[in-house]
Protein backbone atom coordinates (compact mmCIF):
# COMPACT_ATOMS: atom_id res chain seq x y z
CA UNK A 1 0.00 0.00 0.00
CA UNK A 2 1.49 3.15 -0.90
CA UNK A 3 1.69 6.13 1.86
CA UNK A 4 -0.85 7.91 0.52
CA UNK A 5 -3.08 5.46 0.27
CA UNK A 6 -2.51 4.31 3.71
CA UNK A 7 -3.41 7.98 5.11
CA UNK A 8 -6.27 7.65 3.37
CA UNK A 9 -7.26 4.82 4.64
CA UNK A 10 -6.38 5.74 8.19
CA UNK A 11 -8.10 8.94 8.09
CA UNK A 12 -11.04 7.85 6.85
CA UNK A 13 -10.97 4.73 9.63
CA UNK A 14 -11.46 1.72 7.17
CA UNK A 15 -7.23 0.91 7.77
CA UNK A 16 -7.06 -2.59 8.72
CA UNK A 17 -5.27 -3.73 10.95
CA UNK A 18 -3.98 -1.03 12.56
CA UNK A 19 -1.08 -2.12 14.98
CA UNK A 20 1.77 -0.57 16.82
CA UNK A 21 4.19 -0.40 13.63
CA UNK A 22 1.25 1.21 11.72
CA UNK A 23 0.81 4.11 14.59
CA UNK A 24 4.98 4.37 13.67
CA UNK A 25 4.51 4.72 9.86
CA UNK A 26 1.03 7.50 10.50
CA UNK A 27 3.22 9.43 12.85
CA UNK A 28 6.64 9.78 10.46
CA UNK A 29 4.05 10.39 7.56
CA UNK A 30 2.67 13.35 9.35
CA UNK A 31 5.84 14.49 10.43
CA UNK A 32 7.10 14.52 7.03
CA UNK A 33 4.00 16.35 5.92
CA UNK A 34 2.84 18.72 8.90
CA UNK A 35 6.26 18.91 10.88
CA UNK A 36 6.46 18.39 14.29
CA UNK A 37 4.07 21.32 15.54
CA UNK A 38 1.48 20.47 12.65
CA UNK A 39 1.80 16.58 13.74
CA UNK A 40 1.39 17.32 17.64
CA UNK A 41 -1.95 18.81 16.36
CA UNK A 42 -3.38 16.48 14.11
CA UNK A 43 -2.54 13.42 14.72
CA UNK A 44 -4.13 13.21 18.46
CA UNK A 45 -7.87 14.21 16.86
CA UNK A 46 -7.46 11.51 13.57
CA UNK A 47 -5.95 8.65 16.32
CA UNK A 48 -8.98 9.61 18.49
CA UNK A 49 -11.46 9.82 15.33
CA UNK A 50 -9.89 6.09 14.29
CA UNK A 51 -10.41 5.01 17.34
CA UNK A 52 -13.68 6.09 18.07
CA UNK A 53 -14.99 5.05 14.88
CA UNK A 54 -13.35 1.06 16.06
CA UNK A 55 -15.82 1.70 19.89
CA UNK A 56 -12.06 2.55 21.52
CA UNK A 57 -12.48 5.99 22.13
CA UNK A 58 -11.73 5.34 25.42
CA UNK A 59 -7.91 3.76 24.44
CA UNK A 60 -7.21 7.10 23.51
CA UNK A 61 -4.31 8.59 25.37
CA UNK A 62 -3.13 11.88 24.89
CA UNK A 63 0.77 11.15 26.80
CA UNK A 64 1.61 8.31 24.81
CA UNK A 65 0.24 9.99 21.13
CA UNK A 66 2.66 13.56 22.25
CA UNK A 67 5.70 11.07 23.78
CA UNK A 68 5.64 8.72 20.22
CA UNK A 69 5.54 12.34 18.31
CA UNK A 70 8.75 13.28 19.89
CA UNK A 71 10.37 9.99 19.83
CA UNK A 72 9.85 9.57 16.06
CA UNK A 73 10.81 12.95 15.09
CA UNK A 74 13.99 12.54 16.84
CA UNK A 75 14.61 9.79 14.64
CA UNK A 76 13.84 10.88 11.31
CA UNK A 77 15.58 9.56 8.39
CA UNK A 78 15.55 9.59 4.84
CA UNK A 79 12.46 7.26 4.34
CA UNK A 80 10.49 4.99 6.94
CA UNK A 81 12.02 1.82 6.73
CA UNK A 82 15.36 3.19 6.64
CA UNK A 83 14.32 5.28 10.27
CA UNK A 84 13.35 1.93 11.66
CA UNK A 85 16.37 0.31 10.93
CA UNK A 86 18.22 2.88 12.28
CA UNK A 87 16.09 3.11 15.22
CA UNK A 88 14.62 -0.23 15.99
CA UNK A 89 14.01 0.63 19.38
CA UNK A 90 11.03 2.44 17.99
CA UNK A 91 9.55 -0.87 17.47
CA UNK A 92 9.84 -1.67 20.99
CA UNK A 93 5.75 -0.91 22.59
CA UNK A 94 7.33 -1.02 25.99
CA UNK A 95 9.79 1.70 24.96
CA UNK A 96 7.75 4.86 26.63
CA UNK A 97 8.62 2.20 30.00
CA UNK A 98 12.07 4.13 29.97
CA UNK A 99 10.62 7.51 30.20
CA UNK A 100 7.50 7.08 32.57
CA UNK A 101 6.43 4.86 35.52
CA UNK A 102 3.59 3.16 35.13
CA UNK A 103 1.50 4.72 37.72
CA UNK A 104 2.20 8.17 35.84
CA UNK A 105 1.42 6.64 32.45
CA UNK A 106 -1.85 5.10 33.08
CA UNK A 107 -3.15 8.32 35.51
CA UNK A 108 -6.46 9.99 33.99
CA UNK A 109 -4.31 13.25 33.83
CA UNK A 110 -1.80 11.92 31.37
CA UNK A 111 -4.44 10.04 29.09
CA UNK A 112 -6.67 13.59 28.80
CA UNK A 113 -3.15 15.96 28.26
CA UNK A 114 0.68 16.09 27.78
CA UNK A 115 2.51 14.82 31.31
CA UNK A 116 6.09 14.87 31.36
CA UNK A 117 8.45 12.05 31.71
CA UNK A 118 8.79 11.04 35.24
CA UNK A 119 12.10 9.16 34.38
CA UNK A 120 13.87 10.70 31.90
CA UNK A 121 12.92 13.20 29.07
CA UNK A 122 11.86 12.48 26.09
Amino acid sequence: MTDAEFLRAFEDTTLEPFHHRDHLRVTYLYLRQFGEEGTRERLGPAIFRYAAARGGAEKYHQTITLAWIRLVAAALEDGFDATLREHPELLDKSLLNRYYSTAVLQSPEARERWVEPDRFNL
